[in-house]
């Protein structure tokens, strides 16, 4: 069962893994993948705050997923090969979610969670009609 105190550890290295791996790797494509991307907090101060987190977490991720991570989990830098590196993709877009559940639940962050898990699974069939058209970047 996860407590409060492991709950803010997840949020912490949500937050951790954007700013230590995601968003440098953006970065080295271009100042301009991550111009107006923010860091989501975990200052809730506010009933919107896990949403907020939602939301910013996400919007870094998709970007992640667009620029540079779909296209490495189907290169062969990738070990695992593409269906692992989905499911990595699919587990870090919903990562917070219980962590948020607990520790600032609100009608504005369930419905930031079923927006964002709406979006995911049409957007990567997006991904993977491009790549069959040969849109794909095919180094990573």
């Amino acid at each position: 069962k996860l407590t409060v105190a492991d709950a803010w550890k997840v949020l912490q290295d949500c937050v951790a893994n954007l700013k230590n791996s995601v968003l440098p790797k953006l970065q080295q494509r271009g100042a301009q993948a991550i111009a107006d991307l923010e860091l989501p907090s975990t200052d809730f101060t506010s009933a919107a705050g896990g949403a907020h987190f939602k939301t910013r977490y996400c919007r870094i991720w998709r970007r992640a997923i667009d620029v540079y991570l779909f296209d490495l989990v189907h290169s062969s830098q990738y070990p695992k090969g593409p269906e692992q590196g989905l499911a990595m993709i699919r587990g870090q877009w919903s990562r917070p979610d219980r962590a948020l559940r607990l520790t600032c639940p609100s009608v504005d962050l369930d419905k930031a969670i079923a927006a964002s898990t709406a979006e995911l699974e049409p957007f990567l069939a997006e991904k993977v009609a491009k790549r069959k058209d040969g849109g794909g970047n095919f180094n990573p």
